[in-house]
């Protein structure tokens, strides 16, 4: 994730938003119940790229012909107790939910810590006949 994904970060997000709008009874977790301004996104890239840097928050896309489909963040625990515990989220728009992206964001993690701050991008390829997608 770098500063060049934030327009699209944003229409991720508020794609999201609208989904849990329109349907109030999935249950899903957006952080907003309403649009996020480019502004906000901003500020919270911001925040998740020093994250990132200093190496407590690990943060993946998936994307499909440059648009984001998913996202995936692990945040490492702020206690010394629990620094080597981590909060997961992970959040796919609908149309591609059910096809594995998320378990793939999941196995593409970085295994080592040197590793953690570097750009985690999943491309993924058109879902092809029988309903599974690729990445």
């Amino acid at each position: 994730m770098k500063w060049d994904d934030l327009d699209r970060l944003l229409s991720f997000i508020n794609t999201v938003v609208k989904e849990k709008r329109r349907d109030s009874k999935a249950g899903l977790y957006a952080g907003f119940d309403e649009k996020v301004t480019r502004e906000e996104e901003a500020e919270w890239l911001a925040h998740t790229l020093v994250e990132m840097d200093r190496g407590d928050v690990i943060n993946s896309i998936a994307e499909i012909s440059g648009k984001i489909i998913a996202n995936g963040e692990v945040t490492r625990g702020k206690y010394k107790d629990t620094r080597r515990h981590g909060h997961m989220g992970l959040t796919t728009i609908s149309k591609y939910r059910g096809q594995g992206i998320g378990r793939r964001i999941i196995d593409s993690r970085p295994r080592k810590p040197e590793s953690r701050t570097k750009d985690h991008r999943s491309r993924v390829s058109r879902p092809e006949r029988n309903g599974q997608t690729s990445l």
